[in-house]
């Protein structure tokens, strides 16, 4: 497995929303692993076509660090927006809440309650997704929706990530679910774009 094969598709760049001047700023791809928990260094090592599943799991251990935030990033809460380009154009943008004091670095999610939570549990450590009712795969699809509208910042900020992105969203794909959170269709998107010398 190659770094781009964990980092996303074709390319995949995270951005922050910087308050101070008032724009999305990219981040260095080794500090957005660092705040995801994830190690740059065994992210680029070579993975051979034959691996065991042994070497699989070892890999995946060596991978989870604790989550660092960036030292230019100081205590609060941050917006972030991890976006996937395939092809030229922005295949899905899945939005991102951090907070970050000196315990460390906290992925902000909805509240849940103790059912909730263990709904959760149960999905992710399912074997197969046999042993998850249809009732209850309903209820977790409804909860990803609550945690994606709950990390989405406000609406002007949240739209303005379309000026700071390098290519058009695709409405037919993930950033489809973003940009109907924004209230955007693509002909505005482009119209914002080319307003701003973009396309």
């Amino acid at each position: 497995m190659t770094r781009s094969a964990i980092l996303g598709m074709d390319d995949s760049r995270a951005y922050w929303w910087n308050a101070a001047v008032e724009a999305w700023q990219p981040v260095d791809p080794d500090d957005w692993l660092r705040l995801k928990g994830i190690s740059p260094e065994v992210s680029r090592e070579p993975m051979a076509d034959d691996i065991s599943r042994e070497e699989i799991f070892d890999r995946y251990e060596r991978l989870e660090i604790a989550p660092t935030a960036p030292r230019w990033l100081g205590p609060g809460e941050y917006y972030f927006m991890y976006c996937v380009i395939h092809d030229g154009t922005v295949a899905n943008i899945i939005p991102y809440r951090f907070k970050i004091d000196a315990a460390g670095v906290h992925q902000q999610d909805a509240p849940m309650n103790d059912t909730e939570i263990a709904l959760v549990r149960k999905y992710y450590s399912a074997v197969e997704i046999g042993d998850i009712s249809d009732a209850e795969l309903k209820r977790i699809r409804e909860l990803e929706r609550r945690d994606y509208r709950y990390s989405l910042p406000p609406p002007a900020i949240a739209q303005a990530l379309f000026t700071a992105l390098p290519g058009l969203p695709d409405p037919k794909k993930g950033a489809g679910h973003y940009m109907e959170a924004c209230g955007v269709t693509l002909a505005s998107v482009r119209l914002v774009r080319q307003y701003n010398g973009l396309d």
